[in-house]
């Protein structure tokens, strides 16, 4: 071998090495993967909202009421755009839910059509058919203040704060309070149920990505990820990964929602780490409707799926009135 040989396969051989070991900064096995553990907490300081103003819609021969309010986090002190919707002529107590948005997406990303015939949007629908509807900016979204927490720990601290305020309306029945999580909004809501535990009648979670390596889609550069975070960084993935707090849920009823085609990942393997670890911890746990049986183990082949063709929001409105 000539010397100019020699030197560039040593070379190639370098490069090689340096990336694998880059690579290997983070390596998941979800077989052996550990997730730290958590303390219960709890939360003395509420803040009156501030309500600025009240409309009416009719909506599918209903009268809508929405208020929007303006609600501070006790973790920032920022304050946050809040709607709530709800029957306006309804006198009793009411089932009430709140709609954690996917990504860093604002409460906007909810007011997107519910689909099909209706042309309204999906909490107009939801307070159409007897629910109080709470929806959000979370921290330096939209219209609230403060910076991007990217559904860390301040993000699950102020929905903490919405679900007490929602809670102690009188109109709402509070035993029966849901959450339904949109994307990335797993992280946030998984995170509270979990640090709070505060006990709700149902979870629904729509194709959530419930650790780093999915939230990053394998550790790449891609995903609601705040600029210059790697997958090894653990002080910041602890407060986001959804299935560290699973085991602290104090919930009715889990429901993990999966269309064949996930909205962002190649695979549905989220979807069912989420089912094999919850079904361990939780005594309701279910995939999909209620064609399908509570707590079952699947392998990735047998997971029940949606078909494309199907409206997942009415999948959940079906399920918010059943768990209610």
């Amino acid at each position: 071998m000539s010397q100019k040989v020699f030197v560039v396969f040593c070379f190639v051989l370098i490069f090689i090495s340096a990336c694998s070991i880059e690579e290997e900064g983070f390596s998941y096995d979800r077989e052996s993967y550990v997730y730290a553990n958590i303390e219960k907490e709890t939360m003395d300081v509420f803040v009156s909202p501030i309500l600025l103003q009240t409309q009416i819609k009719t909506v599918n021969g209903k009268e809508i009421s929405q208020k929007d309010y303006r609600i501070k986090n006790p973790s920032s002190g920022s304050l946050w755009d809040v709607s709530v919707y709800q029957n306006a002529d309804e006198t009793g107590k009411m089932p009430a839910v709140i709609l954690v948005p996917g990504g860093i997406g604002s409460k906007n990303e909810l007011l997107k059509p519910y689909g099909g015939e209706e042309r309204i949007s999906i909490v107009e629908k939801f307070a159409s058919e007897g629910f109080v509807v709470l929806i959000f900016s979370a921290e330096g979204r939209g219209k609230s203040g403060g910076e991007l927490n990217y559904n860390g720990y301040i993000d699950q601290d102020g929905l903490y704060t919405l679900y007490r305020f929602l809670a102690s309306e009188k109109n709402v029945d509070t035993q029966k309070i849901g959450i339904v999580s949109y994307s990335y909004g797993v992280a946030m809501a998984s995170g509270m149920l979990g640090r709070y535990q505060p006990e709700i009648s149902y979870y629904i979670a729509w194709e959530g990505p419930v650790n780093r390596y999915y939230v990053s889609s394998g550790c790449s550069d891609k995903g609601s990820v705040e600029e210059g975070i790697t997958c090894d960084d653990e002080a910041y993935w602890e407060e986001r990964e959804a299935l560290r707090f699973v085991p602290y849920f104090s919930v009715d009823t889990l429901m993990i929602v999966q269309t064949e085609e996930d909205h962002v990942q190649e695979t549905n393997e989220h979807s069912l780490e989420f089912n094999t670890l919850a079904i361990k911890y939780l005594e309701r746990v279910r995939v999909n409707g209620d064609e399908n049986a509570l707590n079952t183990l699947y392998t990735l082949e047998s997971l029940p799926i949606l078909s494309e063709k199907e409206n997942y929001h009415a999948v959940i409105l079906q399920a918010m009135k059943e768990f209610t």
